[in-house]
């Protein structure tokens, strides 16, 4: 999307009320901070999907566009972290991950539970996932979702400053 072109003659004068609506319109179009976990979340000896307690969106209007980017921070033991994502019914999300061992890709409807891996050390790691989600008929939220691989007694953690950004594209 393209920075707004203003239409305002050379000679206008710039008031405040010109200048804040430009500028609001053209923030609108970077990435907002959505949601930033404020401590560690961790699960032992599961491999069920849980929804994530902090990285949520605010509900999304019907028929609107959103740009998903997750900066993840998470380590585990001998185990990995699998993630899926939850949305309204009438939502289709197509997105990415890239890590150090590449970049996949999927799309996905509400109906879909495939999960993806991400391969974790006992030191921390980050990952950057990315999403373009489209909803239609039904507003609501979009969860993170995530387990362990394979089920083991050395905690998976998604750690503290992991954080949730978007961009309303329409």
């Amino acid at each position: 999307m393209a920075w707004p072109v203003s239409t305002r003659a050379t000679d206008d004068l710039i008031t405040a009320a010109i200048w804040n609506a430009d500028i609001a319109g053209n923030m609108n179009l970077l990435p907002h901070l959505l949601a930033r976990k404020a401590a560690d979340e961790s699960v032992t000896s599961s491999t069920v999907l849980q929804s994530d307690d902090e990285l949520v969106t605010p509900s999304i209007g019907a028929n609107e566009v959103w740009s998903l980017y997750v900066m993840l921070r998470f380590q585990s033991g001998v185990g990995d972290l699998k993630y899926s994502w939850q949305f309204p019914a009438s939502g289709n999300m197509l997105m990415t991950t890239v890590s150090s061992s590449g970049l996949s890709a999927a799309e996905l409807t509400a109906s879909d539970t495939p999960t993806h891996a991400l391969v974790g050390t006992a030191t921390p790691r980050l990952y950057r996932l990315e999403a373009q989600f489209t909803n239609a008929g039904t507003p609501g939220v979009v969860t993170f979702r995530w387990a362990q691989s394979a089920s083991n007694g050395t905690a998976t953690i998604v750690k503290a400053n992991s954080s949730l950004w978007g961009v309303k594209l329409g």
